[in-house]
């Protein structure tokens, strides 16, 4: 068992870790309860020998255990991410085997990213826990609002929300931003592409939540093509994103091939 002094952020940090693995472990279930001191504190003796008593804890780095709870939330909120690369990777091979020759072409690669690369990415996010602990803890802190003032530690969760889905936002208006470009696509005034990534984040956000209850949001569905050639493959998710970017977006009048390929060019 160590026997050396440890500061007061090296306990910390090292609570912290033990507080998020419980977490991550076990999910927020309805609450934090099940995050509490003594599980922790048995998780860093298991791993390190190290043992932590109450008296080394409280008021000398938290002055309760639920402040302890809320600063783990925060910790695994910071470390959140919904973009996963093999999304990044359809993204780009949709974009790259798109028909740019026809602005029927140009709309189909649009439709191929909303029912492929979007069901792709709200399955894998769904999947993912430090995902799905952060749409949770949007849901906590939202039935929270009206309740009075606001204790540090939720204001601190709070923080690191309003982080995360800026942070968010901003990947999705790049993303977003180079696949309206590549493929010839604006915004219809007066709407603003920001407008597009929060009206799609948040149908995304809600079916990865919904999946572990309606496992159909995940399944595909062919549909015949009108014209004979080849069926269509839909999902719930794609069909929800397409609607959007059809009411949202509009051909570019003033794209073309040779701006693109211009654009494309490494600068001399």
């Amino acid at each position: 068992m160590p026997t050396d002094r440890i500061t007061r952020q090296e306990l910390r940090e090292l609570l912290i870790a033990a507080g998020t693995e419980v977490l991550l472990e076990e999910g927020m279930r309805c609450g934090l309860d099940h995050v509490t001191f003594p599980r922790v504190f048995d998780r860093v003796q298991e791993k390190t020998g190290r043992r932590v008593t109450r008296a080394s804890v409280y008021d000398r780095l938290w002055t309760s255990q639920e402040e302890f709870q809320w600063e783990v939330l925060a910790h695994v909120i910071e470390d959140a991410g919904s973009i996963d690369q093999r999304t990044r990777r359809r993204v780009n091979r949709i974009l790259a085997e798109a028909d740019y020759a026809s602005e029927a072409g140009r709309r189909a690669g649009l439709r191929d990213l909303c029912q492929l690369a979007v069901e792709q990415h709200v399955i894998e996010a769904s999947r993912r826990q430090h995902y799905r602990i952060a749409m949770a803890a949007v849901g906590a802190i939202a039935s929270s609002e009206g309740n009075g003032p606001e204790p540090p530690h939720v204001k601190q969760v709070r923080e690191s929300l309003t982080k995360y889905l800026e942070r968010e936002t901003d990947l999705y208006l790049e993303l977003y931003g180079h696949i309206g470009f590549t493929l010839g696509f604006q915004m219809r005034e007066p709407l603003e592409l920001r407008h597009l990534v929060l009206a799609v984040g948040a149908l995304g956000e809600g079916i990865a939540l919904r999946l572990n209850f309606f496992p159909e949001y995940a399944q595909k569905i062919k549909v015949p093509a009108a014209d004979g050639g080849a069926d269509a493959v839909w999902s719930i998710a794609g069909v929800g994103v397409e609607a959007i970017a059809e009411t949202m977006l509009e051909l570019d009048p003033d794209w073309s091939v040779e701006r693109l390929k211009e654009a494309s060019m490494p600068a001399r």
